[in-house]
């Protein structure tokens, strides 16, 4: 996210900055890190994960395809 203040994510009234990443994209992450598969699965756990992310695309081996991209996919 931009930081800066006056930037697209700063809202004002003292610095406050809108958020860039959902948590559910964080917890989605993890749930696939803890192996917790399928789309069904997903819209049950975290129904609002579909406005942010599209778990279909996820691929534990390929980390350019998960959610955020922290886990190294090695950890799968």
């Amino acid at each position: 996210p931009n930081l800066v203040f006056n930037s697209s994510n700063d809202v004002g009234r003292g610095g406050r900055i809108l958020p860039t990443t959902s948590v559910d994209e964080l917890v989605a992450e993890l749930l696939l890190w803890f192996g917790l598969k399928g789309r069904a699965n997903f819209e049950q756990v975290l129904p609002n994960l579909s406005n942010f992310y599209d778990i279909g695309d996820a691929d534990a081996s390929d980390p350019s395809t998960l959610p955020i991209g922290f886990l190294k996919s090695d950890t799968f």
